[in-house]
């Protein structure tokens, strides 16, 4: 996975996540491809107080972007294709727009945490 990360092949963050009475949990993957033998992969709960689904799908993309920052940080890597996906359209705008710029009025939003 490091090798394809090193030489500009993309590689697929996967989150999903689930709420349901008052708990939630998510779970992540990153890999080149489906059935990597060589994919990471985690899964956790949610904290906050009543957690969403949306929250979940979150927590599940922030555990992607975080191992991710560390690998390629360990590594010395500068540059890495990694395309995130999960089933959750809402999660894939905030992220997209809080990438770009995140300001002082951001931080009345919900799950802003999580940015």
């Amino acid at each position: 996975l490091l090798a394809a990360i090193r030489h500009g092949e993309r590689v697929y963050g996967v989150s999903d996540g689930s709420a349901s009475k008052g708990i939630a949990a998510h779970g992540w993957k990153l890999a080149r491809r489906p059935r990597d033998p060589m994919a990471i992969t985690g899964s956790g709960p949610v904290d906050g107080y009543r957690p969403t689904a949306f929250r979940a799908e979150m927590q599940g993309q922030v555990a992607i972007l975080i191992v991710s920052s560390l690998l390629v940080a360990a590594r010395g890597i500068r540059r890495a294709r990694i395309i995130s996906l999960c089933d959750n359209k809402a999660t894939l705008r905030r992220l997209a727009a809080h990438s770009r710029t995140l300001r002082v009025r951001d931080q009345m939003e919900s799950e802003v945490d999580l940015f």
